[in-house]
């Protein structure tokens, strides 16, 4: 089977994922879940840590100038991490930080939050990503968000004169998304 990253194609069309809390205790796979918290906590530490309001808001131009590359690349899993960095209260309050920021700085992580935002189940992330051109590391928390919909949302059986089995019709929509987010797997950046 395809991989992506650590996940098997098996595993994401099982959706064992998700039940790595409830149902084992397979510490490798709860492993990947937080991934994200750890790299929340190294960029906050990276920028508290720092004594003088100018040191912190250097760190803070670091990290937006990271943003801009991996947006580049088109690593959307990667500017979600560190916009939700940067949207943590302990960072986001440091209003004396922010203000040593350009604005043409904080307008970059205004419109990358907009681009990753929630709103319409991330409807400008899709449309981004939708478009662009390969290679791309997409946000796998979007991914997951389909495949939990998915296997949750829909029904087994429709339920009125007869009993209509939609197994396979879930199983069509797990395996499309699945493909789809292996079709970013094989491609590598130069």
């Amino acid at each position: 089977m395809g991989r992506l990253g650590n996940f098997e194609s098996s595993e994401l069309l099982s959706v064992i994922y998700f039940k790595c809390y409830v149902h084992t205790v397979d510490i490798k796979r709860c492993v990947h879940v937080s991934i994200l918290f750890y790299s929340l906590i190294f960029l906050v530490g990276i920028i508290i840590l720092q004594e003088k309001v100018k040191e912190r808001a250097h760190v803070i131009k670091k990290f937006i100038r990271i943003l801009e590359c991996l947006l580049e690349l088109n690593n959307f899993h990667g500017i979600m991490e560190i916009i939700a960095g940067l949207r943590l209260s302990p960072i986001h309050r440091l209003k004396a930080t922010w203000a040593k920021v350009e604005s043409s700085k904080i307008k970059v992580v205004e419109d990358m939050s907009a681009l990753m935002h929630t709103e319409g189940s991330y409807k400008a992330y899709r449309s981004v990503l939708h478009s662009c051109q390969p290679p791309c590391v997409p946000y796998v928390g979007v991914f997951l968000q389909d495949m939990t919909f998915i296997e949750d949302g829909n029904r087994t059986f429709i339920a009125d004169d007869t009993q209509v089995n939609l197994s396979l019709l879930r199983s069509s929509l797990l395996s499309a998304n699945v493909h789809k987010f292996n079709s970013f797997s094989p491609l590598l950046y130069l």
